[in-house]
C-alpha cells in the first residue's frame, strides 16, 4: 500500500515535468510565413511554415537563436554554438556552448541562407551593411499566461511529493510552522486580553 502511495505522486511528477517543457515551447509570428519556434531549451530557431530552416537539426555547429532581426527581403539570426555536456563517461547529449557565436542571412521568399558565419564575416557582409545598425530581438513566447500557469501547477504538484519523499525534513519544518504559528496567536491573545479588561471597567 505504500509503495503504490509514493509510486503514483511520482508517475505524476514525471509527468508534470514533461508537460512543463510543453508549456514554455511556443511558435511567434514573424510575417510571411516565418516565425521563431521553441520546441526545448536546446532546439530553438527560425522556420517557415513550421519547417525548420536555421536550428540545431539544420546546422550541426549551432546550439539555439537567441537573437533575430526581421526586414522586408531578410532575416538575420544569431544563435550559440554546441559541445558535448560530459556529464559522465559516454554521455551523448549536447548543451547551449555561449562562447560561440554564429551568424546567418536568410533571404526571404527564397529562402536562401548565407551562414553559419563568425561575427567578423557577418559584420563586413554587404547586405548586412545595407542594414545596419541589425537591432537584434531576443526570442520571446508571444503567450505570457500559459508557461506562468503551467510552472504555477508544476509547483503546485512537486511541493506535496517532495514533502512526501524528503518528510525527515518537511515533519520538522511543519511541525516548527505550526509551534510559531500557535506562539504568535498566544500573544496576540494576552495583548487582547487587558484592552477588553478595561473597556469592560470602563
Amino acid at each position: 500500500m505504500l509503495k503504490r502511495f509514493i509510486t503514483i505522486p511520482v508517475f505524476l511528477l514525471s509527468a508534470s515535468v514533461c508537460l512543463a517543457t510543453g508549456w514554455n515551447d511556443y511558435r511567434r509570428d514573424i510575417g510571411d510565413g516565418y516565425s521563431i519556434f521553441r520546441a526545448n531549451s536546446f532546439d530553438r530557431g527560425v522556420s517557415y511554415k513550421n519547417s525548420g530552416l536555421i536550428d540545431p537539426y539544420a546546422f550541426p555547429q549551432i546550439g539555439p537563436v537567441y537573437g533575430y532581426y526581421v526586414t522586408d527581403a531578410f532575416i538575420f539570426a544569431r544563435a550559440y554554438g554546441r559541445k558535448m555536456r560530459n556529464l559522465f563517461e559516454g554521455d551523448t547529449f549536447e548543451e547551449t556552448d555561449r562562447t560561440e557565436q554564429f551568424y546567418f542571412i536568410l533571404k526571404k521568399g527564397e529562402n536562401e541562407i548565407t551562414g553559419p558565419l563568425l561575427l567578423s564575416e557577418f559584420e563586413v557582409n554587404d547586405v548586412v551593411q545595407q542594414h545596419s545598425p541589425i537591432q537584434w530581438q531576443p526570442p520571446r513566447n508571444p503567450n505570457f499566461w500559459r508557461p506562468l500557469l503551467g510552472s504555477f501547477m508544476f509547483l503546485a504538484i512537486a511541493i506535496p511529493i517532495l514533502a512526501i519523499k524528503f518528510f525527515w525534513v518537511s515533519i520538522p519544518v511543519i511541525v516548527v510552522g505550526i509551534l510559531l504559528v500557535i506562539k504568535i496567536l498566544k500573544r496576540k491573545r494576552k495583548k487582547a486580553q487587558p484592552c477588553a479588561q478595561a473597556d469592560r471597567k470602563g
